[in-house]
């Protein structure tokens, strides 16, 4: 007999033909944190008669629908083997985090790689383009060479001819020559979850448990200055199952990793960031801005089925919502007498954007857009690591600045790998 120890694990998923229906012909394997696992059952406890003092009363059995998995990690981006540098046509893969995260927000778009399309007289906020005509919305990059070092990476807010502007500055400006790299960029759709069946298996052919019928219902992104970029996935599971065979561990892809977010990896957090639209470099961002989550939160639906293994037909998404917290130091730019500008945001419904990025090299790059959020609180006011500040929930509100309304552009809520 040999014990399941929670040191040596695995984890895959697969997509399901039909919900809660498990179909192992192409299970993913992933990296991350021990999956927790919360089985449920319903159970009704009725007074119903005993025979004795002391002797439990039966309880009524329902079907074994419910429960919840989660886990999380360092989110990656594209795979090990991916060429930084072979030019138009490069496909751009979701890894498998990236694929659970994308079906949590919706839907993608990928733009289009063109070589040394940077002409002469950019900035910061104006690239100038020579032949590309990318999508608003979009987020794209310039690399400086050939050896997949990233110069500078943002969101383009509308396209005239050859000209990009861009929603806010870029850390660095654009030299003629430059190559137009495109991203993933993730963004809110109508694009329903496929239901997923996960397998955690150990070191053991004794070792496994599968969640059948599993549909996101919350993702947290924590994209803290110092650290990796991470996600923390809870999916609504339909069935746990057990077996004492099918277990032995596996390995997953590699993927490169997303680097810690600093200056010296083109890390950047930005609160308000595009209200200075002055074309001039803007590598610092927001200092302070600090603990920032991002959590998307799906409210699932379900239809119930008698005829159904579980009792239950599907669980469905009704609709994505989004929010974001942080914590941010007591300064002059927060302040608007006698009112903070996030107790003016929550008062009078003031927007300000929030953006995050980080990634230096081609293939490795993570970044974040929330082009207008308010305050949806009370800010907190206290003492946050020695320094007064603001701690702030606020949530993405509508955006119709960019130039289309088709794909990304004008999105609440945007996620870039590439």
């Amino acid at each position: 007999m040999a014990y399941f120890g929670d040191n040596l694990f695995s984890g895959a998923y697969d997509d399901e033909a039909s919900y809660g229906v498990q179909d192992a012909s192409a299970y993913v394997a992933f990296e991350s944190t021990l999956p927790q696992m919360s089985p449920a059952r319903e159970v009704e406890e009725l007074q119903l008669s005993s025979p004795s003092d002391m002797v439990g009363r039966d309880r009524v059995v329902g079907s074994s629908h419910g429960g919840s998995l989660t886990f999380g990690g360092p989110l990656r981006s594209q795979l090990a083997t991916y060429d930084a540098d072979t030019g138009a046509g490069t496909a751009l893969i979701e890894g498998p985090l990236m694929l659970l995260l994308r079906e949590a927000i919706g839907d993608k778009t990928t733009g289009t790689w063109v070589s040394s399309d940077i002409g002469a007289g950019s900035d910061a906020n104006t690239w100038e383009g020579t032949a590309a005509t990318p999508a608003p919305g979009d987020c794209y990059g310039v690399a400086a060479d050939t050896t997949g070092a990233l110069r500078a990476a943002g969101f383009i807010k509308s396209v005239s001819g050859f000209t990009f502007t861009m929603f806010e500055d870029s850390i660095a400006v654009p030299v003629n020559g430059d190559e137009l790299i495109p991203m993933i960029t993730m963004y809110p759709g109508g694009t329903a979850p496929v239901s997923k069946s996960f397998k955690i298996v150990g070191t053991d052919a004794e070792h496994k448990v599968t969640a059948l019928g599993c549909i996101p219902s919350k993702v947290i992104l924590d994209v803290a200055p110092g650290k990796q970029p991470t996600a923390e996935f809870t999916y609504d599971v339909d069935s746990f199952n057990f077996y004492s065979s099918g277990g032995g561990l596996l390995t997953p892809a590699a993927h490169q990793r997303i680097p810690a977010l600093i200056g010296n990896n083109g890390g950047r957090l930005w609160l308000d960031g595009d209200t200075l639209q002055d074309g001039t470099a803007e590598p610092m961002g927001t200092c302070g801005f600090a603990g920032v989550r991002i959590e998307i939160d799906l409210e699932l639906g379900v239809i119930p089925c008698g005829g159904s293994a579980s009792g239950v037909a599907t669980v469905y998404v009704r609709r994505r919502n989004a929010k974001v917290t942080f914590t941010i130091p007591h300064v002059s730019t927060w302040i608007t007498a006698p009112m903070s500008k996030f107790q003016d945001s929550l008062v009078n419904g003031t927007t300000m954007s929030i953006s995050a990025m980080c990634g230096d090299t081609i293939g490795q790059f993570f970044g974040v857009l929330i082009p207008a959020a308010r305050v949806i609180a009370e800010p907190g006011y206290g003492s946050n690591d020695g320094t007064m500040g603001f701690t702030v929930e606020m949530e993405p509100t509508a955006y119709d600045g960019d130039t289309s309304g088709a794909g990304a552009a004008d999105a609440p809520l945007r996620v870039v790998f590439g």
